[in-house]
């Protein structure tokens, strides 16, 4: 009775994708993977069905197919971060960075400057993976230089773990000085980051100077600040 309650509350479409697996041959799946592929209209539709065609091609131990697909059909974002998944699985890592760059050099052509956040967010984890530090250090101080608001403080962060205690205030300062696009806001990350270093007579500075939530800053830092400096 069990086994037909669950017959009958199964939804249609997944009952034909169970019934075609338990009925069909890997091949035979493959082929009409291939031809549901080559068919569809749906662009989205077909990138989603492009990454079945090349896992089905890599769990039927069919890996040059599976890279040859791949290679025709890379301007698809969700192939490629498959395609980088079975590389470093392979741990194929250099292979794996190579499609990230050619994925990174992609976006930016189409002008999808997210999608380039996203993928050299993936190099940066697959460095940190690799505890590559002097590549996690280049592309975390890349990061932080690009972001903006509360992920600025994300790769501030991770930098200041990396870079020696003696060298830290020179770094910190010409990190600094090499962001051009900080928050105007008084309680933005520049602001958070003279806090953290104690870098106070920066922080009123920046106060004096900046566009709005200035109150919000004030309720939160006032009492670091001299007598003097609170009037």
């Amino acid at each position: 009775c069990i086994e037909v309650l669950e017959y009958c509350d199964t939804d249609p479409d997944d009952l034909i994708e169970k019934t075609r697996k338990e009925l069909l041959t890997d091949d035979e799946q493959l082929a009409i993977l291939m031809r549901n592929f080559n068919n569809e209209t749906s662009s989205w539709r077909r990138e989603s069905l492009a990454c079945e065609v090349f896992w089905a091609l890599v769990n039927a131990d069919k890996q040059s197919e599976a890279e040859a697909f791949f290679k025709k059909h890379n301007d698809y974002d969700d192939l490629r971060k498959e395609y980088v998944e079975y590389l470093l699985d392979e741990e194929h890592t250099e292979e794996a960075l190579k499609a990230i760059d050619e994925g990174i050099a992609f976006a930016r052509k189409k002008g999808h400057d997210g999608t380039v956040h996203d993928w050299k967010e993936c190099k940066l984890e697959v460095y940190e993976s690799i505890k590559d530090k002097p590549n996690v250090l280049r592309m975390c101080r890349e990061m932080f230089l690009e972001v903006h608001y509360s992920e600025v403080m994300t790769y501030y962060h991770k930098i200041k773990k990396i870079v020696a205690k003696k060298d830290w205030p020179e770094y910190r300062d010409e990190l600094i000085a090499a962001k051009k696009n900080f928050s105007h806001s008084a309680d933005g990350p520049l602001a958070e980051i003279y806090v953290e270093e104690k870098l106070i007579d920066r922080l009123y500075k920046h106060l004096l100077h900046s566009d709005f939530n200035l109150l919000s800053a004030l309720e939160r830092w006032a009492k670091l600040f001299t007598a003097e400096q609170q009037e």
